[in-house]
């Protein structure tokens, strides 16, 4: 596995409505699409990409993204069509009295009008298409992020579950080798039995927790699988590793990274969601001309004459003004929202950064001090109990206390491996090692 085992690069799909940055290449991952062709969960061990993939394909919530480009033209298309024409027919003095009794003097006028849009109410409304589009674009991509980082977290917790387990394995081999030591002390005559009985007692603890490791294993990779909707996985393992990047980005490269974040390009794609209706509003309140022309028959000498008119509504007070300063509102409000959200992200990063620095020193003062060291003392304990000059209790304290350290190596390596993530996450800078 990669120091990072994942690195977003965060969708860009708020600049304006002609931004057509598809949201599955935004990632940088092995598999930047979802592959036309299906992608089968292998038999045996399963690798990161390959798990993002069946994700890609199979999990319901990122199964969206072709409907959401069908909508846009749809609603792109339908926001261009202005009103229909109208037909009118109307028939005056029949069916009176007097002179208009019955229909001879009768007039009838079919007309047809249409009304023309002014202020450039198509354009405004495509736009608000467009960044309505957007918004929607955006809230996917917020969407997959959470189920990807789900996705990489699951992997990365089963990894360590499978390191954790070779560690249990190792001590359990270890722990056997000095049960037949015991044993041979034991028929020595310089052990009592009752020391064998308790270390065999210890032994056994041992083997419950390699099975209750087995178990955990199990469920994890039940939770990664279903993450493409198989509830049960046909792989066997995952391949993979914990390690630590060298270099990290500057705070500089990482807060210019952040603005791409999509908990920000949403609230932008909102601001300029809102911005577009305001704008139509402002169009709405421009009168439109209607526009009529027909032909009056007269049916007592059955003469015709053309017939025309012009209309438009008087514009003696803005009615949609109220709209406007509405609309104004909750601009300011999201422009405040927008604010709040960048500073939490940016403390977020800053904290991220903290927790990865401290992670990072413990695991190198632990990997590259401690576990030698321990590790020496232990050669020499066998060694010496092997000449009888350690206890069996002193023995088990090593052995307790290398075991101790290598299961806080590993919650040390899952917990940077997570601040990694997180960190990435945030910035969609990728932690080269």
């Amino acid at each position: 596995m990669r120091p990072a085992i994942i690195s977003l690069l965060i969708l860009s799909a708020c600049a304006g409505p002609k931004d057509r940055t598809d949201p599955v290449a935004a990632f940088a991952l092995p598999v930047e699409k979802t592959p036309a062709a299906p992608v089968a969960e292998p038999e045996g061990d399963l690798d990161l990409p390959t798990a993002l993939a069946l994700t890609l394909q199979h999990h319901p919530q990122l199964q969206g993204a072709g409907d959401l480009d069908r909508l846009r033209t749809a609603r792109v298309r339908t926001a261009r069509v202005g009103p229909n024409p109208a037909v009118e027919l109307t028939a005056e003095d029949f069916l009176g009295s007097g002179p208009f009794r019955g229909i001879g003097g009768s007039q009838w006028t079919l007309q047809v009008s249409q009304v023309l849009e002014l202020g450039g109410k198509p354009r405004a409304r495509v736009l608000l298409a467009e960044t309505e589009s957007a918004l929607e674009a955006v809230q996917f991509q917020l969407t997959r992020l959470s189920v990807l980082s789900a996705v990489t977290l699951d992997f990365a917790r089963l990894v360590f579950l499978q390191e954790r387990q070779i560690n249990l394995a190792a001590q359990l081999g270890n722990a056997m080798t000095l049960e037949q030591a015991i044993a041979a002390r034991i028929e020595g005559g310089k052990e009592s039995p009752i020391q064998l009985k308790q270390y065999q007692i210890q032994l056994a603890l041992l083997r419950f927790d390699l099975q209750d490791l087995e178990r955990q294993k199990q469920a994890a990779r039940s939770q990664l699988s279903s993450n493409w909707g198989n509830f049960r996985p046909r792989f066997k393992g995952v391949i993979g590793r914990f390690s630590t990047p060298e270099n990290l980005p500057s705070p500089e490269e990482l807060k210019a990274r952040i603005q791409r974040h999509p908990e920000l390009q949403l609230r932008r794609a909102r601001i300029a969601q809102l911005r577009a209706q305001r704008a139509l509003e402002g169009r709405l309140a421009v009168p439109d001309v209607e526009l009529s022309l027909g032909v009056r028959m007269v049916a007592e000498d059955r003469n015709a004459a053309m017939v025309g008119g012009l209309s438009m509504h008087l514009p003696v007070w803005d009615r949609r003004r109220e709209a406007r300063d509405l609309i104004s509102a909750q601009i300011r409000t999201v422009e405040r929202d927008l604010a709040a959200q960048e500073f939490l992200l940016e403390q977020q990063t800053a904290r991220k950064l903290a927790e990865f620095g401290r992670h990072r020193e413990e695991l190198v003062m632990l990997e590259k001090t401690v576990l030698p060291e321990i590790e020496a003392n232990i050669a020499l304990f066998r060694e010496g109990f092997r000449l009888g000059k350690f206890t069996l209790l002193e023995m088990l304290d090593s052995q307790k206390a290398l075991y101790e350290l290598r299961e806080r190596i590993l919650a040390g390596r899952l917990a940077l491996q997570t601040s990694i993530l997180e960190l990435e996450f945030l910035t969609g800078f990728r932690l080269e090692q």
